[in-house]
């Protein structure tokens, strides 16, 4: 073998090797979410439903439907026992969890999927991307505290019958809180949900109620809070039970 075949071959080795590498590089971003909230077909979360009385088990399967941002690489939400709101998708994206919802079907009682004692807004926030699809930001990641984001959004009118929005609003307000289940105690990041009024409204009219979601690094979310703030009530909506993480 002459020194030009090996010069070759040695050449053709170094590409592979730069192409193996190159195929194995991971966004930070993604990285760290995945971490988060581990979305993979063979993974399964178990939560307890107190309004429909019974256990629920979540999966996440991989869909070729196209969603909100005309692209596929979806996962169907799916639930094993609440019919009627498998046409939920998600995805993770640099900006975090996306849950993707068809606009075509009827509305579920939550973005999670679980039924709660608050319907959905009518979201009028996205814009462009496919018409039967609206995405929202269930969970950004990576996140520092006290950031927040405008999950939807609504317009309205107010008291003077004048335009206003009303946003769906989500916080974290705590990176290391320590949140106890059937399923075990776990070390969560919390995001607070609220309404914010832009216009003429009530004082108390955006303080009617707010709901904590509490996520654990390499599990998920594992408990949902809603707090009734008229009737001075506290309502665990969503709790892990058990799970199976690849």
């Amino acid at each position: 073998m002459n020194k030009s075949s090996i010069l070759i071959i040695l050449i053709s080795l170094c590409l592979l090797l730069m192409a193996g590498c190159e195929d194995t590089t991971t966004n930070p971003a993604d990285k760290q979410f995945d971490s988060l909230y581990p979305i993979a077909e063979c993974n399964w979360w178990a939560v307890s439903t107190p309004f429909c009385n019974t256990i629920d088990t979540l999966r996440y399967i991989p869909s070729e439907i196209i969603g909100a941002d005309d692209e596929i690489g979806w996962n169907t939400v799916s639930w094993d026992s609440n019919e009627g709101i498998n046409h939920m998708l998600a995805k993770h994206t640099e900006d975090g969890l996306i849950y993707s919802w068809d606009t075509t079907k009827k509305k579920p009682y939550s973005l999670l999927g679980m039924k709660t004692t608050i319907k959905l807004m009518l979201s009028k926030s996205d814009k462009g991307g496919n018409t039967a699809f609206a995405s929202y930001l269930i969970a950004k990641f990576p996140i520092n505290l006290n950031d927040q984001w405008v999950m939807m959004s609504d317009e309205t009118t107010d008291i003077n019958n004048e335009p206003a929005v009303i946003n769906d609003v989500m916080k974290c307000i705590a990176m290391y809180q320590e949140v106890e289940t059937p399923a075990g105690a776990f070390e969560c990041i919390v995001y607070r949900e609220s309404f914010e009024f832009v216009g003429a409204f009530n004082d108390d009219q955006d303080s009617d109620f707010v709901r904590f979601y509490y996520y654990s690094e390499g599990v998920g979310l594992i408990k949902v809070l809603f707090v009734d703030n008229i009737e001075n009530e506290v309502t665990v909506e969503y709790e892990l039970v058990d799970y199976h993480i690849q």
